[in-house]
């Protein structure tokens, strides 16, 4: 577990679980390469404006595909800005005490026509 604490927006951010497969969505018929995603947070935020964001970027394989982004859970605690492999997550209010952080899921869709998914939990102190 990594944690960043983002002293000009007054928040702190722990992440937690990297990248957790899971099965694809769509099997494949055919003998096309594996298919495999992976979520990786980068430890320093980048500043836009005045508010702190922690990103993440997801890696591919077979390259070629295209990826989508989603709040899984939490999204009343964080903000999901992405654009193709980046993600950057603002905290908005803490997940402290809730019981639960927030999730994020990126949803990699495979040159090959499957599609395979990966997560990453955010908590915000």
């Amino acid at each position: 577990m990594a944690r960043l604490c983002l002293v000009a927006a007054a928040l702190c951010l722990s992440l937690t679980a990297c990248a957790a497969k899971t099965a694809p969505t769509t099997p494949s018929t055919t003998t096309a390469p594996a298919c495999t995603v992976a979520i990786t947070p980068t430890f320093g935020g980048v500043t836009v404006g005045s508010v702190v964001r922690l990103t993440f970027v997801a890696t591919g394989a077979p390259p070629g595909g295209t990826y989508e982004w989603k709040i899984a859970s939490g999204d009343d605690h964080i903000e999901l800005i992405w654009r193709g492999a980046t993600a950057f997550v603002k905290g908005l209010k803490p997940t402290a005490g809730t019981g639960a952080g927030a999730t994020i899921r990126v949803t990699y869709h495979c040159p090959s026509g499957g599609t395979q998914q990966a997560i990453a939990g955010v908590r915000v102190d």
